[in-house]
């Protein structure tokens, strides 16, 4: 289902996986809708219909299977989409054995087994491809707003931190509220972490609307960080 935004910024709309509890965030203006890591989703594409839009701009934070899940879903039912992405993460998913949702597989308990299994087989296991790919420093203008790109590899190779209006940041799998960053993951790396990305979040204003890929959308706030916590 579709979860409200602070009221300033209730534009988009975010929408949340089950189980895998990552988001979506859409952002529809006129015939064109910006998504951010898509999932399939019943709801929003019945929204996005209602709207009439006919041309969607994907952009993927990063290629795990819960922020890249919905593309495909979504050029099945639009008539436009074009997805961009780091290079890193284009090279990952055009693979489709990478694009299997084996965490769902974690999620078993004995209650829920069926409905996990369920879950897990209607995701068709299938290449994904990007149509371009993007840069640290890298500006986009969408609808007469600014996309300000930055890499950030540490979760992942391919991870980027998207800034919105300079309001608002899109962050992937960084700053999930009351969550360690996960850098054990094939492809992560503290070091980069530490060397490339920490500085970039730290840097991030105190104020900005932080979107985070889990957990509801929240206020930065330098300080009230646990810089240490990490797994």
């Amino acid at each position: 289902m579709a979860y409200p935004l602070m009221p300033e910024k209730r534009r988009f709309s975010r929408y949340v996986l089950p189980f895998m509890a990552s988001n979506m965030y859409v952002l529809a203006e006129g015939e064109d809708a910006l998504v951010i890591d898509p999932q399939p989703s019943e709801e929003a594409c019945a929204a996005l219909q209602r709207t009439a839009a006919g041309r969607i701009l994907v952009l993927l934070t990063h290629e795990h299977f819960d922020h890249t899940s919905g593309v495909n879903f979504f050029r099945r039912h639009i008539p436009s989409v074009r997805v961009l992405a780091h290079a890193e993460t284009a090279h990952h998913i055009e693979t489709a054995r990478n694009n299997r949702p084996l965490a769902l597989l974690k999620m078993g308990t004995e209650e829920n087994r069926a409905e996990i299994m369920e879950a897990y087989r209607s995701y068709p296991m299938e290449s994904i491809s990007v149509d371009a790919h993007l840069a640290d420093g890298q500006e986009l203008l969408w609808h007469g707003h600014v996309i300000d790109v930055a890499e950030v590899p540490g979760h992942s190779p391919g991870s980027l931190l998207f800034s919105f209006d300079d309001g608002m940041v899109f962050t992937g799998d960084y700053l999930i509220p009351r969550t360690a960053v996960i850098l054990r993951y094939p492809g992560g790396s503290e070091e980069a972490y530490e060397r490339v990305t920490l500085p970039k979040l730290k840097a991030i204003p105190n104020g900005r609307l932080i979107l985070p890929g889990h957990g509801a959308p929240y206020r930065f706030d330098c300080r009230a960080m646990d810089w240490n916590q990490r797994r």
